[in-house]
């Protein structure tokens, strides 16, 4: 029976082996335009004060995946306050996180939250009714979208995915890369060895690119699937990485997360926070966190760009259906582990 690894954190939805992790992207967002609740804080209501509007802002559980949250909550202090003077608004996080788009399209619909941050495929799963732009991505590497790579040595003779049949993978699920597992599971399908966890031996999935690509660079492990920008990263540190490494398949581009608002929230109050967000990089509490979080700044996209991440989904989606149907029920599940 193939056996299906993942490292303690990561968050499974959407079917039973397609993994999302949102990590500094996520909360960079977050960190742009709110300020965490204390303790026991209840949510605040939606609401001209005398003083301020007040914003409730909600987060995937994704966020602090990969981002020790000392660490978070100690950039949220330092800049939330000068934030909130500089456009005039309150945001406060809505006590507890949402785990997945069910949760999110809830309290959507409630109208308990105002605004969210979210990987890419929790935001497609959401009622398109219940949510309005602009959509807001962070940039890093001068891009809001990354690549999947699929990447072996280049002295291992795998010609193709269908090379890899039962062999040992390593998928990089954490640092923004939500679609990697569905990908290859599109991959395996349209080469015809079913989806990535009958088709492989192992399949790993990590929150660190060094996990992913060194195993498969000293030969510990068959393959991987990696984002271009961490690859490229890990080739400049390390320039025998790119040169020894072969890359089977490239995946469209894919904006990892969004932050979108609630539809029906006042459109001055949405600008003012997509303001106080594409401005932060230029204030001194934001070129912190630039630094802190590995990313550049964040800029508005258009529902456009995700088209691509639309499109793998809904193959995905149809490879799977018409791969159940050919195939018995399975007679048991893949093994699932945890790895540190």
């Amino acid at each position: 029976m193939p056996r299906l690894r993942y490292h303690a954190g990561l968050a499974w939805f959407r079917c039973s082996h397609a993994v999302a992790v949102i990590p500094r992207a996520a909360l960079w967002l977050a960190l742009a335009v709110g300020v965490w609740p204390a303790a026991g804080q209840p949510p605040a209501r939606v609401a001209t004060t005398a003083e301020r509007p007040v914003i409730r802002f909600g987060f995937s559980r994704q966020i602090f995946d990969s981002v020790n949250e000392n660490d978070g909550r100690a950039a949220l202090k330092m800049h939330a306050e000068a934030m909130g003077r500089a456009e005039n608004v309150e945001i406060v996080v809505t006590e507890g996180m949402f785990d997945g788009a069910d949760a999110a399209n809830r309290a959507l619909t409630a109208g308990t939250v105002d605004m969210m941050a979210m990987p890419t495929d929790e935001f497609l799963a959401l009622s398109p009714a219940l949510v309005t732009g602009p959509l807001i991505a962070v940039i890093i590497g001068g891009r809001p979208d990354d690549e999947n790579l699929l990447v072996t040595r280049g002295d291992r003779g795998f010609a193709d995915i269908a090379a890899l049949k039962g062999r040992h993978l390593l998928v990089l699920g954490g640092v923004k890369m939500p679609f990697s597992l569905i990908w290859l599971d599109v991959l395996a399908l349209h080469a015809g060895l079913g989806p990535a966890e009958r088709a492989f031996g192992e399949v790993t999935l990590t929150l660190k690119a060094s996990k992913t690509v060194l195993p498969v660079f000293f030969g510990q492990a068959d393959a991987c699937v990696v984002s271009r920008k961490a690859l490229q990263v890990m080739g400049e540190l390390n320039p025998q990485i790119l040169r020894q490494l072969r890359v089977l398949a490239t995946s469209r581009p894919f904006v990892p997360s969004v932050m979108c608002f609630r539809a029906g929230m006042a459109r001055d109050l949405i600008d003012r926070v997509v303001k106080a967000a594409l401005t932060l990089h230029t204030t001194p509490s934001g070129r912190q966190l630039s630094i802190i979080f590995q990313s550049e700044r964040m800029e508005v996209v258009s529902s456009a760009s995700l088209d691509d991440a639309r499109a793998l989904v809904a193959e995905h989606d149809q490879l799977l259906a018409v791969y159940r149907q050919s195939v018995a029920p399975a007679t048991g599940a893949a093994n699932f582990s945890a790895s540190n």
